[in-house]
């Protein structure tokens, strides 16, 4: 059995959290979804909201390429 990670990256501004830096967290979780033996992590897309910070997962993905090894990478739109 394979088990992976779906995130809608749901940003609140009013937590005190720079948009930056959340997406370090986003790339941190992936990094440690790859440690405790994960297979895949999956971005949705939304846009023009803060559900979902995320509008091109392509970018993010890309990033999350250079820090991971395994780990599967995919958008769930």
């Amino acid at each position: 059995m394979r088990f992976g990670i779906f995130s809608v990256q749901d940003y609140h501004p009013d937590l005190g959290i720079g948009q930056a830096e959340y997406l370090e967290l986003v790339l941190a979780r992936m990094r440690h979804a790859e440690s405790l033996g994960f297979d895949s992590f999956w971005l949705a897309e939304h846009h023009f909201n803060n559900y979902g910070l995320d509008p091109n997962p392509a970018v993010v993905l890309g990033a999350a390429a250079r820090v991971t090894s395994r780990l599967r990478l995919g958008t769930a739109i």
